[in-house]
């Protein structure tokens, strides 16, 4: 099958599937974690009340700059964005064992938005 020999599209599509699993867990983690803190439910509920209206605001700039350019090119600035974002915590996660609230809702927030890109870039079915 000529599908499985392309090798630049098995290559988008496991960084896909990585990708995937990589937000899927860190959806889960992070409000599990906040949640885990005393008061972590406040904090959580305003952090999604917020993301989710800034969301919704910044939804048609969003959409307006991925159809300026090309899809492949935003894909690939909002993994290299999510990569740098994510980074800096990782490497404090390492050396300190935990992250503090307000590091978690700055996380939350980040993959509230990178999620929005991907959405908008992915393919519509209509």
């Amino acid at each position: 099958m000529k599908f499985f020999s392309d090798r630049r599209l098995i290559t988008i599509i496991l960084a896909n599937v990585i990708s995937s699993i990589g937000t899927g867990i860190t959806g889960t983690a992070i409000p599990w974690l906040l949640l885990n803190y005393s008061g972590g439910e406040v904090i959580y509920g305003y952090t999604y009340l917020f993301t989710t209206i800034a969301a919704f605001i910044l939804s048609p700039f969003i959409g307006s700059f991925i159809d300026k350019y090309s899809r492949k090119d935003c894909l690939l600035l909002s993994q290299g964005l999510g990569l740098l974002f994510i980074l800096p915590f990782t490497i404090h996660l390492q050396f300190t064992s935990q992250l503090s609230p307000w590091e978690l809702v700055i996380i939350q927030i980040g993959g509230f938005f990178y999620w929005s890109i991907q959405v908008g870039v992915s393919p519509r079915y209509v």
